[in-house]
């Protein structure tokens, strides 16, 4: 397992749902300072409802509010560490934040807009997670 020793970031978009994702890793503290910074006088969100980060666990999603009409969000995916089951366990709760936010109620006529987005979230992390992974490894040139 790769373990990060600064604040790394993975900012996307998805253009369907006109949604900006940052997905960060670091330490809670870290995190939690980052967010006071980005959005001092903004209200954080999670499936509409305001939101309070607080320390004790190891991965958040959570959004604050763009325009009106649903879109525009900034969604933050955070975790203490970048494994397969954190990044899985946070970019499904991404998905269906999303999609409420869009007015889709998850059911048997929708499920396929759920995983649709789902493993479009995974297919766009993974490459770009692959890359600072790289950028990582290599020597630095002195």
């Amino acid at each position: 397992m790769l373990k990060w020793l600064a604040m790394s970031e993975i900012e996307l978009y998805e253009p369907l749902y006109r949604v900006s994702i940052s997905i960060i890793e670091c330490g809670y503290e870290e995190f939690a300072r980052l967010i006071a910074e980005r959005h001092a006088n903004e209200t954080l969100y999670s499936w509409n409802e305001a939101f309070m980060l607080e320390s004790g666990t190891d991965g958040y999603q959570f959004h604050v509010c763009g325009d009106e009409q649903g879109g525009g969000e900034k969604f933050y995916v955070w975790v203490a560490e970048v494994d397969d089951y954190n990044i899985a366990h946070e970019l499904h709760h991404l998905a269906h934040d999303i999609l409420f936010t869009r007015g889709i109620v998850y059911c048997s006529q929708s499920e396929e807009a759920f995983a649709y987005l789902t493993g479009r979230l995974h297919e766009m992390f993974r490459p770009e997670y692959q890359k600072q992974r790289e950028q990582k490894r290599e020597p630095k040139a002195e």
